[in-house]
């Protein structure tokens, strides 16, 4: 028994937190105000189920949450990804390591959707804002707390997984670190499109070369996590748009990474034609797997945060969208040679981690 708690008491504080967000999406967690014309507050105390499934006030019935809805559907596939990737550690680590990155992704959303509902709750909960008196939503500290907490710990136990199966030598945090910041610079230097975020810019390029270089984990924890939540900070839009703008938008970044390990396990056979050929592919292959998580991730927010329509969301984000993703696609190919050159003078072996 002590060998067991020793090697798998993280997996079990995750179960243990999980249940007990469980628990705690059925207790008071947010007061719905009312105010009269007298000035004076009512108080109505809502569970995250209530708005989950929708509830009445005050003789008026509000409708339930897509958003929130699917942010939880996300914890319960997060929870079994997690559930299956301990299962199968021993012998797929690869496979293991990325069912716990997708685990980890799903984790943040339904951080982001709960941590911000009392915000957005208004606006996609229908009927909520033209409840008789409606004022405001606030949150009941320590249930609100209580679920945070667990949200945040849960995020650690899947974080913890993802780092111990994911080496890095000093060599490769000091490269990529280099790469992120010139990508963070040529964030900077953009034309901007429109008010709420949008521009075409070039940061995507070194983004490309850490996941050619690096495999598509470390491009995606790069690109997502490292980068995404630096240039989320400096942008200034709020911390709540990073799962849409930043995690979702940028992960496909990785997929460069991706499709050149495939090649290079299945087709490059130290002919460098060839390899320079897998490269370019690898590019505009991941240039298109780039426009549609960015396209995804950037009109659900557009949505979400500025209340457009889809068709308005869609047409504002494709204004500038692939000219951004394929515009650093097409720089990428061009310094395709150089990039070939640098991955032979300096390997780095390619893994799917």
């Amino acid at each position: 028994m002590k060998n067991f708690l020793k090697k798998f008491w993280p997996d079990i504080v995750y179960v243990l937190l999980f249940a007990g967000i469980c628990c705690l999406s059925f207790v008071p967690m947010f007061k719905v105000v009312t105010k009269d014309a007298d000035k004076v507050k009512n108080y109505f105390d809502l569970s995250l189920f209530s708005f989950l499934k929708g509830s009445t006030i005050n003789g008026s019935t509000f409708k339930g949450n897509l958003l929130l809805f699917i942010a939880e559907c996300s914890l319960v596939v997060a929870f079994i990804l997690y559930i299956i990737s301990t299962c199968i550690n021993a012998k797929h680590q690869k496979a293991s390591l990325v069912l716990n990155y997708i685990s980890f992704i799903f984790n943040i959303f339904d951080f982001f959707a709960v941590i911000f509902l009392y915000a957005y709750a208004p606006y996609l909960n229908s009927g909520l804002d033209a409840i008789k008196d409606f004022h405001e939503i606030n949150v009941i500290s320590w249930s609100y707390g209580l679920y945070i907490a667990c949200l945040g710990f849960m995020l650690l136990v899947v974080l913890r997984k993802v780092f111990a199966n994911t080496k890095f030598t000093i060599y490769e945090i000091s490269e990529i670190a280099i790469l992120c910041a010139l990508a963070l610079v040529l964030d900077k230097v953009k034309i901007p499109v429109g008010v709420t975020g949008g521009s075409i810019n070039a940061s995507a390029v070194p983004l490309f070369i850490i996941a050619i270089r690096h495999g598509p984990i470390k491009g995606l924890i790069s690109s997502s996590i490292v980068f995404g939540l630096i240039s989320c900070l400096l942008d200034g839009y709020g911390i709540q748009t990073y799962p849409f703008d930043y995690l979702i938008a940028f992960s496909g970044y990785a997929s460069v990474g991706l499709f050149m390990y495939i090649f290079k396990k299945h087709t490059i056979k130290d002919r460098d034609n060839i390899e320079f050929a897998c490269l370019i592919c690898s590019f505009i292959l991941g240039s298109i797997v780039s426009f549609i998580t960015r396209m995804v991730g950037h009109t659900l927010s557009s949505m979400i945060f500025y209340q457009y329509t889809f068709e308005e969301a869609f047409i504002y984000n494709i204004a500038y969208v692939p000219l951004s993703v394929f515009g650093s696609a097409l720089i990428a190919i061009f310094l395709a040679k150089p990039i070939q050159i640098i991955n032979h003078k300096f390997p780095i072996k390619i893994e799917a981690k």
